[in-house]
């Protein structure tokens, strides 16, 4: 009789073994799912001054690029084009011609440039149309803005130390509107309309709706 005790004792022992398992790979995957989140959490400080420095530089460059688009061809707003071959979706059928398009050595004379690595969540840059923040041009006209999504709550306020904004993360209760620009704008959402962001060209926030916990930064390229 004892040999079947001992069989037992470690059949428990295996299944308490195995459930151990589980429990610490659920741990684990909910921690990588946390960090994925959080976008530029787990790197040096010194690479996240390097990485927003280049995202506050790229955006620039960006509103460069658009605003020598509208000037040099005398094109209207509803004809820049920001087709690239990286990101899909951002044909503007009215743009017929390569000066209207940004990312077009004859038009805006600029690159694609995917975000820094591992300062969000590997998200994309956004171009959109769909949204009006309050104080820059006309409040009921939609904003020409760039968005990025996915980045980290401490990565979000060194952002908006280094624009002057001090390190506070506005809360935005609108929904963003995310829609690629591709050539119409429409009036859907207002980012920083309860945020006490009125007139702020650019900034890092903490949008509430639908996730309670996405920083988004967001850049106007041109205001209406």
């Amino acid at each position: 009789m004892a040999p079947r005790n001992k069989n037992r004792r470690e059949s428990g022992n295996v299944f308490v073994l195995v459930l151990m398992g589980v429990v610490l790979f659920a741990a684990l995957m909910f921690t990588f799912s946390r960090s994925a989140r959080q976008g530029g959490e787990n790197i040096s400080k010194k690479q996240v001054d390097i990485a927003i420095a280049d995202i506050l530089s790229y955006t620039q460059n960006i509103e460069r690029a658009t605003n020598r688009v509208m000037m040099g061809g005398h094109y209207s707003e509803t004809e820049i084009d920001f087709e690239n071959n990286i990101v899909a979706g951002y044909t503007n059928g009215a743009c017929t011609v390569t000066g209207c398009k940004v990312f077009n050595a004859v038009g805006g004379g600029i690159a694609w440039q995917d975000p820094p690595k591992k300062i969000n969540d590997g998200s994309q840059w956004i171009i959109t149309g769909e949204n009006a923040v309050p104080g820059v041009g006309a409040d009921a006209a939609a904003d020409l803005v760039m968005l990025l999504r996915g980045l980290g709550s401490s990565t979000c306020a060194v952002i908006n130390e280094k624009l002057g904004l001090g390190v506070t993360l506005p809360q935005d209760t609108d929904n963003i509107d995310i829609t690629k620009f591709t050539g119409t704008f429409a009036n859907t959402a207002r980012i920083g309309a309860d945020a006490d962001l009125s007139n702020v060209r650019a900034a890092c926030i903490q949008s509430t709706v639908p996730n309670p916990d996405e920083y988004i930064f967001y850049y106007v390229l041109m205001d209406r």
